[in-house]
């Protein structure tokens, strides 16, 4: 799936030396530039757990309000996002509140939902949320809810294309997408029609395309001189065979359209991949279940299996950097160097492509002076 903006909250462990990425104070929420745009500008705030950044002309509110806040607390926190979203014309408001109301399919209301309504009310932002599926899964004696709530400008949202995600298995809370900006009802209707295209194409070509970028024309075609592809070719399925058996020696497949984000991770090993799944399982399992005592042992369960899973990674991250503390020892421009100067050097962002922004800048930077007359100097002074 592919997003242009990260609206976290309640993150562990934020990115450092990053441009794409913009944290508040507290290092517990945070606004992501991941797509083709870049971040314009950020808003601190001195209350926690509260960081503003604009992103194509939209400014994105992360925010967490923790449920140890006070009613005076959680009261100063909403007034601080008012002070933020007052001040833009298109902004979006989301994160985790820890506030319930039936308007976003809570099954109860609380004084925190109210509060939280109220503002959206002053700062006339609509409600994205749809449905009651519960953005908190619950963990233990703690029930499943609807938290984490999204308000839009009435300019920019789509509350139709909000939609809750059952995909995040490290976390007690759902991913939630959504879009966001002017567009019309048949253009948002086209771009669904073709995703759902380009996924079912996808899904049905995954496991047998090659990588074709590690094509070479001499290879193959000296690979099908040694598969006897004359003698093969005499029928179409005989052809298929060899140009298949050809590929399959000259060029790597595309194991998924979707591959694992864990594989390709320096410290990933079968054992972690094993004890990974076994905890997927402990999860779903303490999900599904209903009953509150069942529900506290399936918990139980699954922390176990998160702290089995947890060790065997601490271990493979120090023997990967011992790994690579050797290596610099043999080498002292080689991974180990590469590794701090990407540290040092931090990520890419995107370049800035919108006009008035472009004109901005280059105003800033180039200033437009005046002419100045230089005085004329006679042949006499000169001399």
């Amino acid at each position: 799936m592919e997003v242009d903006v990260l609206v976290l909250s309640h993150i562990y462990r934020p990115r450092e030396n990053n441009p794409r990425w913009t944290v508040d104070a507290s290092k517990k929420v945070a606004v992501v530039a991941t797509g083709r745009y870049p971040l314009q500008g950020l808003w601190t705030s001195d209350v926690p757990g509260l960081i503003a950044a604009k992103v194509s002309g939209i400014t994105f509110l992360s925010c967490y309000a923790p449920p140890s806040l006070s009613r005076e607390g959680f009261a100063e926190y909403v007034e601080a996002i008012e002070l933020v979203a007052q001040s833009h014309p298109q902004v979006v408001i989301a994160g985790d509140f820890n506030a319930l109301h039936e308007e976003w399919g809570s099954r109860r209301s609380n004084e925190r939902g109210d509060v939280l309504l109220e503002a959206s009310q002053q700062l006339g932002v609509l409600l994205m949320n749809r449905g009651n599926v519960a953005t908190f899964v619950g963990s233990g004696a703690a029930t499943a809810s609807v938290v984490d709530v999204t308000f839009a400008s009435s300019s920019i949202a789509q509350p139709s294309t909000w939609l809750v995600r059952n995909t995040n298995k490290r976390s007690d809370h759902t991913y939630i997408t959504y879009s966001v900006g002017p567009a019309s009802a048949d253009q948002q209707r086209n771009r669904g029609q073709s995703r759902q295209r380009g996924q079912r194409e996808r899904f049905q070509h995954a496991g047998t395309r090659f990588k074709t970028k590690q094509f070479s024309k001499e290879n193959f075609l000296a690979t099908l001189h040694c598969e006897g592809f004359r003698e093969k070719a005499v029928n179409h399925q005989g052809m298929i065979s060899a140009m298949i058996s050809a590929c399959e020696k000259t060029m790597q497949r595309m194991s998924s359209s979707f591959p694992d984000p864990h594989r390709d991770v320096y410290w990933w090993t079968p054992l972690i991949a094993l004890l990974r799944q076994n905890c997927e399982q402990a999860r779903d399992r303490m999900q599904q279940t209903r009953d509150l005592q069942n529900r506290s042992l399936a918990a139980a369960e699954y922390r176990t299996a998160r702290a089995e899973l947890d060790r065997p990674i601490r271990a493979s991250k120090k023997a990967a950097f011992q790994e690579l503390i050797d290596a610099a020892e043999e080498n002292v421009f080689g991974a180990g160097y590469l590794v701090v100067l990407s540290r040092l050097r931090g990520g890419r962002a995107p370049f800035e492509t919108e006009r008035a922004r472009l004109e901005s800048i280059v105003t800033e930077l180039f200033p437009q002076h005046p002419p100045f007359n230089w005085p004329r100097i006679s042949s006499e002074e000169e001399q």
